[in-house]
């Protein structure tokens, strides 16, 4: 058993990454905020970060970054698999201003 599999988010934590999991309406996300911090992840990550064996485990992946245009926050949402998502609501409504 690696260091992946015993603790899942250890590879997170070991490059520096900070996030937030949580869970709504039967999902369960997890939350990275790219204003304050790299962050820039391959398909194949997200997808071992999403297995819930030796991951995360997660349905979604909402990443933050500083806005385009007006606003906050703009923000990306990846599944499971890796391809974006449209806006699931469940999340979406879970991320404090």
């Amino acid at each position: 058993m690696n260091a992946e599999t015993a603790a899942p988010g250890a590879a997170l934590a070991r490059a520096g990454v900070r996030f937030v999991k949580m869970h709504g309406l039967g999902n369960d996300f997890v939350v990275i905020d790219r204003r304050f911090q790299t962050f820039d992840p391959r398909p194949a990550d997200i997808r071992e970060m999403a297995d819930r064996h030796t991951g995360i485990g997660f349905d979604q992946l909402l990443i933050l970054d500083a806005p385009s245009r007006q606003g906050d926050v703009g923000f990306g949402i990846f599944n499971a698999d890796s391809h974006i998502s449209a806006l699931p609501g469940s999340s979406w409504k879970r991320v404090p201003k």
